[in-house]
């Protein structure tokens, strides 16, 4: 196999881009509805060596009594490259945008309209505070309900004037960051940014010994919530660990500072309803699986008190809803303020769902009667906003692909329309494996419990006795494999291998308390290794590689 060939393939199935977020305008014409759906798509070079992100715009125009039924959907322009914006984020009612963007060293806050640059900010010359975080950890950017203020987290600024420095440590002394794709972030501050004024403050308050993300207005714009994460007793590994102690703080722009969450469980996700009547937000247990099920806690602004819309699912029945596993995107609610819409993992797939306030009933929105259901394996929402739902659907042969829809009515289907179907699809063949150990093998503590994976291989014969099987061992029960779009399982199947996606015991099969026993036996790891081997009736060559491709 020739290296040029090698490089051709990836550079194919790399370059294919993605959608990563999208917005939802709406606009109210005499006997019509329109909606604008913005999105940011991310896309690899190879020759400029770079990851880079562009936006797309398409315009839809719904009709009937509750305009609820797309009518039309215009072809959309030439897509716009974002060249150094790091963050951004529309205002909900004007339209206004807000980006944090990068020039020469230098970081600015640019206020955009229909008439063109309002505002720029340079950040840096005002020296408030360090760098403007723009992961998705700690990061974000916040319109306020007049939409006169910004909030933003950012890195504390380092006083090199004063004795100790932003952290109340000696300049000359080591600084802990959290680490793991998020080095050089140690001290978050949170910041409120008046462009009309243009002035930038850091909000005081906050204890030393917790780091504030996520954080976005509360009602009135008078105070903020986020979530703060607890120094103690480490950091590193937060990126990839939902379970690092952590809780849910309200903060008032005098200093006052609040905990609304219980204090020894990590939250995540904080999520405003439109009529601002309740916070929602993902929390979990400290330690055990770094990827455990989640519960959904809702909190209700009037009386303070919060209650359990979601509890974490135990052991789900086959094809049953399993828990949530996923982040909660930015705009998760319907327009009435009574339903949550959330991705999952259920057993090999990632599905859409709804939750309903009133019956905490769940149901799935990714399973239909047509054809939708069956091609594609994973179902990631992206926004809804009007009761309108932008998800990007894509399979292990099928790369991202772009869809909207409308909340259906009680019991209705969703009627989904394509907005944007990858430049190309792929020959492969891929199905998704259910495997239960015999007797002799099943754990007498936590018996009747299965395990999967998603094996993907070429669909046309080869001139060989036997297709090479490469082997992705990192699954469960830490994380999951679901049945989507992968540039790797891709270009190593258009090279001809098969890959198995492993998934060990399923995370969202096995309780909290189950997953943690279950780590401590390394004998069921290679029994269950042993088994998938032998339940693969495949006739391939079994090829080991857990490092490269991890």
């Amino acid at each position: 196999m020739e290296p040029a060939h090698i490089t051709g393939v990836y550079g194919e199935v790399s370059g294919l881009p993605a959608p990563v977020s999208a917005h939802v305008r709406e606009e109210q014409l005499p006997g019509l509805q329109v909606y604008t759906v913005t999105t940011v798509w991310r896309q690899s070079d190879l020759v400029q060596g770079s990851r880079l992100h562009f936006s797309k715009q398409w315009t839809l125009t719904a009709e009937g009594n509750d305009y609820k039924s797309i009518k039309t959907v215009l072809p959309p322009g030439p897509s716009t490259p974002m060249s150094r914006e790091y963050l951004s984020r529309f205002s909900p009612i004007q339209g206004q945008k807000a980006v944090v963007k990068e020039t020469c060293g230098y970081q600015f806050l640019e206020i955009w309209d229909c008439h063109g640059l309002r505002r720029c900010l340079n950040l840096t010359a005002l020296n408030k505070h360090g760098r403007v975080y723009d992961d998705a950890q700690f990061g974000c950017l916040s319109w306020s309900q007049c939409e006169n203020k910004l909030l933003y987290v950012a890195e504390k600024s380092k006083d090199t004037s004063d004795e100790k420095s932003a952290c109340g440590m000696d300049s000359s002394v080591y600084r802990e960051d959290w680490g793991e794709a998020l080095t050089n972030k140690s001290c978050p501050v949170i910041c409120v940014a008046n462009p009309q004024a243009g002035t930038v403050s850091v909000l005081q308050g906050i204890q030393s010994d917790i780091s504030p993300g996520q954080a976005l207005w509360a009602p009135g714009s008078q105070s903020v919530f986020f979530v703060g994460w607890y120094h103690e007793p480490f950091r590193l590994g937060l990126m990839f660990c939902s379970n690092r102690r952590s809780a849910l703080f309200k903060l008032d722009l005098d200093g006052h500072c609040e905990c609304l969450s219980e204090n020894d469980r990590s939250v995540s996700c904080p999520r405003l309803s439109p009529d601002g009547s309740t916070l929602i937000y993902l929390q979990g247990q400290v330690f055990g699986p770094h990827n455990q099920c989640l519960s959904l806690q809702q909190l209700d602004l009037r009386s303070g008190k919060t209650s359990t819309l979601l509890d974490v699912v135990n052991r789900p029945q086959y094809d049953e809803f399993a828990g949530v596993y996923e982040a909660l995107p930015s705009c998760c609610w319907s327009a009435d303020s009574q339903r949550v819409l959330f991705s999952s993992a259920r057993r090999n797939w990632k599905d859409l769902f709804m939750v309903d306030r009133r019956s905490k009933k769940v149901t799935s929105l990714s399973d239909s009667p047509s054809e939708l259901s069956k091609i594609y394996g994973s179902w990631k929402l992206l926004t809804v906003q009007g009761d309108l739902m932008v998800v990007c659907c894509s399979s292990p042969n099928i790369p991202p692909t772009l869809m909207v829809g409308f909340l259906p009515s009680a019991g209705g289907p969703v009627s989904w329309r394509t907005l944007q179907q990858p430049p190309l699809t792929f020959d492969f063949d891929w199905t998704s494996l259910d495997v239960t150990p015999p007797p002799e093998e099943d754990n007498v503590h936590y018996s009747g419990l299965d395990f999967g994976a998603v094996l993907v291989k070429p669909s046309r014969s080869l001139h060989v006795s036997s297709v090479p099987l490469v082997v992705f061992i990192h699954g469960g029960p830490h994380s999951q494999f679901p049945a989507e779009w992968n540039c790797t399982t891709a270009g190593l199947t258009k090279l001809g291998f098969a890959v198995l996606m492993d998934e060990d015991i399923r995370t969202n099969l096995l309780s909290v308390q189950e997953q943690g026993h279950y780590l401590k036996s390394g004998r069921r790891e290679q029994q269950h290794c042993a088994c998938k081997e032998r339940r693969l009736q495949t006739g391939l060559r079994l090829i080991e590689n857990t490092k490269k491709f991890l």
